[in-house]
């Protein structure tokens, strides 16, 4: 595991960022960690069977600067290499800020891509089904669930990055997991469904985006407002006149509320 955080930067290159050390100036760019770049010597020495990158850092395109190789003599073990796996994680895109905020829940300043990695690693992140926090079920997380640890303000911000980049390559043998929860204490979140008048007193059901067929999900009278617990991922709430509404589960809130358009 490798994990970085600070002032740092990119190259044209696109998929690379650098951590400016501290002794780094305008003038000596030069004092800088190549994340990816010490990430890929060690998944070609064989060294590890799994390696995974975390940078928390900007990643404005600095086209005049090189990126320093690691300095250690290359080690190159091809057996295996079929076996290893990777997942590199970048917490913004290329060329936007990393951004960072009070995080009320420990009421300390952290960087947003690192309380959203934490907060998947913590649980979140893991697989409904299973409870598993794959690299998979982690990148999809990340993906969908960065943003919501912005402000609306935040988020509008051309320069500040929404999303994160990553960077995955698991193979044959399986995914890289990183931990495992009960199925049991899968999060939650408590949804309002807020029914049209036309449709109250009548059939209603939840689906999910793995079966379209069966509801997860079901009432037989539907109230004004509805109230069901879902996991994290993607559904379909349909209503007794035909009318449905997709949302997403949002998992870093405690609830949300569905209306229909």
């Amino acid at each position: 595991y490798l994990y970085f955080s600070g002032h740092g930067y990119s190259t044209p290159a696109r998929d690379d960022a650098a951590l400016l050390m501290a002794n780094a100036t305008p003038r000596r760019m030069g004092n800088h960690i190549a994340g990816k770049l010490w990430a890929e010597w060690i998944y070609q020495s064989g060294y590890f069977e799994e390696i995974a990158l975390f940078m928390d850092c900007c990643r404005d395109n600095y086209t005049s600067v090189q990126l320093r190789p690691a300095h250690l003599s290359q080690v190159l073990d091809k057996n295996g290499m079929n076996k290893r796996k990777r997942f590199y994680a970048f917490g913004t895109d290329w060329d936007r800020k990393a951004w960072e905020r009070l995080n009320p829940a420990d009421n300390k300043v952290n960087g947003v891509f690192t309380t959203a990695l934490l907060s998947g690693l913590s649980g979140l992140a893991a697989d409904k089904s299973t409870g598993l926090i794959t690299d998979a079920s982690l990148k999809t997380y990340l993906h969908q669930n960065m943003a919501n640890f912005l402000s609306p303000e935040e988020r509008a911000k051309p320069s500040v990055s929404t999303d994160a980049q990553v960077i995955l390559e698991s193979n044959a043998t399986g995914p890289m997991i990183f931990g495992q929860i009960p199925v049991a204490e899968v999060k939650k979140v408590k949804v309002r469904i807020h029914v049209p008048a036309a449709d109250r007193d009548k059939n209603a059901g939840v689906f999910s985006g793995d079966d379209d067929t069966n509801p997860i999900e079901s009432v037989g009278a539907v109230p004004e407002v509805w109230e069901v617990e879902l996991p994290k991922g993607l559904y379909e709430v349909r209503l007794a006149s035909g009318a449905s509404e997709l949302f997403k589960i949002n998992a870093s809130l405690e609830s949300q509320d569905v209306r229909f358009s």
